[in-house]
């Protein structure tokens, strides 16, 4: 401005890499789970650009397909590539990274995601008594479950009122108080 006059100016920037990568991965898997990853490769640049893809995965994820791919990518365009994901039959956390070589530049994106169980915590109990001085056997079925989310509990006493320790830990552990 200058005393009463004044003026303005604006121009279009363009804010980005010469080569932006966007993957879309679900927030979690299951085991055994099998996904499609889509992998958008967008060329901002006024030129072609040779690339090298490839993957970094950690966890209980695995590619199915190559690694390592060349690609081209044209001036001002984008690029629609999709992969299939599995999932081992396990738990736990996983890192999805897509790197890209291109114009002699490293471009990446990693995505974390969480391997978790398809259904809810599940709980099983039983009771039962047995006469001093004889044996029994107790079967815990655990093979429908996954190792790693096993956890068993075995009480033993000598009180009738220990069929009830599983009631009292449920009623201790209600969120609304008993």
């Amino acid at each position: 401005y200058n005393g009463k006059a004044f003026g303005a100016a604006s121009a279009n920037m363009k804010v980005a890499d010469p080569v932006v990568i966007s993957a879309a991965l679900p927030r979690f898997l299951s085991p055994k789970d099998t996904v499609e990853m889509s992998v958008n490769l967008t060329n901002t640049s006024s030129g072609i650009l040779d690339c090298d893809l490839s993957f970094q995965i950690n966890g209980p994820i695995k590619l199915i397909g190559t690694e390592n791919q060349q690609i081209s990518l044209q001036a001002n365009s984008e690029k629609l590539l999709n992969f299939k994901l599995v999932v081992a039959p396990e738990i736990g956390e996983a890192k999805v990274s897509v790197l890209l070589n291109a114009g002699g530049k490293k471009y990446s994106e990693e995505t974390d995601i969480t391997v978790r169980p398809a259904s809810p915590l599940q709980k099983i109990n039983g009771s039962g008594s047995i006469t001093a001085g004889t044996t029994k056997q107790i079967d815990m079925d655990l093979t429908r479950f996954m190792k790693q989310s096993i956890d068993n509990k075995l009480l033993v006493g000598n009180s009738p009122m220990m069929q009830f320790a599983n009631n009292l830990e449920y009623l201790i552990q209600y969120p609304y108080g008993c």
